[in-house]
């Protein structure tokens, strides 16, 4: 029985991988992002920049990754962006991130107080309280979701492969 097969006899199952390595995937950004480990840049240092975005995706710039976005950033609401490149072509924004309000309240808290708990309480926000949307923002959804999968799946580049992504 091939692995096709073998999925499209058993969604339950199919779905449950895929909610695992979503989660999976979740919990190593936000450690990467606000806990310092994890992802490193070349040199061997953890992460200090990431990407962000006030024009929900058309645009991007750096700054802390310690920042939880949605924040202010000159006048105007920044959220997450993950930045891609297909091959020597320009870097794209490949889908926005945010938390929703009442995470964002709470990340901010547990960043200022540092709970004994609080690795534990991001990685919890981060699947409640993660959002994520296509460049243009018009449908946020929770990055829980079936839905968030295919937002986050990547795109293929016109050479039939995936992007790599782009680090500040």
């Amino acid at each position: 029985m091939s692995v096709r097969e073998l999925m499209n006899q058993k969604p339950g199952l199919t779905a449950g991988v895929m909610d695992g390595c979503i989660l999976v995937a979740i919990v190593f950004i936000i450690y990467t992002f606000y806990a310092g480990g994890g992802s490193q840049v070349p040199g061997g240092t953890p992460a200090e920049k990431a990407f962000y975005s006030i024009d929900l995706g058309k645009t991007y710039f750096a700054d802390s990754a310690s920042l939880v976005p949605p924040f202010d950033h000159e006048g105007k609401q920044a959220v997450g962006a993950v930045v891609v490149r297909c091959g020597d072509n320009q870097p794209m924004v490949e889908y926005i991130t945010r938390y929703s309000p009442d995470a964002s309240s709470e990340m901010e808290k547990l960043k200022s107080e540092k709970p004994p708990n609080w690795e534990a309480e991001i990685s919890r926000l981060s699947r409640e309280g993660m959002e994520v949307a296509q460049p243009g923002g018009k449908q946020w959804v929770s990055m829980a979701s079936p839905a968030a999968s295919a937002i986050m799946a990547g795109k293929k580049c016109p050479d039939g492969k995936l992007p790599v992504e782009v680090t500040p």
